[in-house]
């Protein structure tokens, strides 16, 4: 009886150690090229310019794995030193897709997050090593072929002296399982856009960006529970068994 214990508690033991194995979030899409067209700020869809009436810009993109969607990296930067709200902060979420476009309702976003705009480089990332990391926690559950759109919001109140720029390629469709966005209006003498659209100067080019997936369960999830206590329980069992007791 208590070697086929010893042999249980092993095998729940191992099956732990896998798990957490396969926690490490891979990269499933990505578009690399954020050479844009001579790194000119103007030249870029500004990701809300925090004056004017704000413009925001998304990328939309097709899932390529099962798991749960926990980061993306963008080439973010600002146009020079930041002058404006204390505290500023983007706001970024991720929003289904509808005849190839993001959703125009914000309540619809499927997760969100806001990073600190201050920290930001007021020079252009020159590598992915420097790209800004967008976290979701918990993660979105996602399965290949789904249509998905990562946007960048201006946030409401906040203003600022300079752009927050989002690399864009150099090349027309790089990516070929999403596009970019924009919406909103970067300048008070420029129509504002209510709908997501294809940025007029480029419409065929694509933000930069590289998605994360995990394939473990979400620990907050009712798989994810299950598995963490089968886990504490063959650690505990273990140590029983250590000490005879």
């Amino acid at each position: 009886m208590a070697i086929a214990l010893r042999r249980l508690v092993w095998m729940v033991l191992v099956a732990c150690i896998a798990l957490d194995a396969r926690a490490v979030p891979t990269i499933d899409q990505q578009q690399l090229d954020d050479a844009g067209t001579g790194l000119v700020v103007s030249d870029f869809p500004p990701v809300g310019e925090f004056g004017a009436n704000g413009l925001d810009g998304a990328q939309t993109f097709t899932v390529g794995a099962t798991g749960y969607l926990v980061r993306i990296d963008v080439p973010l930067w600002l146009s020079g030193v930041f002058g404006g709200t204390p505290g500023a902060r983007l706001d970024f979420d991720l929003r289904p897709v509808t005849s190839d476009a993001p959703v125009d309702d914000d309540g619809l976003a499927l997760a969100t997050g806001s990073i600190d705009v201050e920290p930001l480089s007021t020079s252009p990332p020159t590598g992915t090593g420097e790209w800004t990391s967008l976290r979701f926690s918990p993660g979105l559950a996602v399965t290949p072929g789904e249509q998905l759109a990562l946007a960048l919001i201006a946030n409401a109140g906040t203003r600022s002296t300079v752009d927050l720029v989002w690399d864009y390629s150099a090349t027309d469709d790089p990516y070929a399982g999403g596009s970019l966005f924009v919406r909103g209006s970067n300048a008070s003498n420029v129509p504002v856009i209510l709908s997501w659209s294809p940025a007029e100067s480029n419409p065929l080019r694509d933000h930069g960006f590289i998605t994360y997936v995990d394939p473990a369960p979400e620990p907050g999830g009712a798989t994810g529970e299950l598995a963490a206590a089968l886990c504490l329980l063959a650690t505990r069992a273990r140590s029983r068994v250590r000490s005879g007791g």
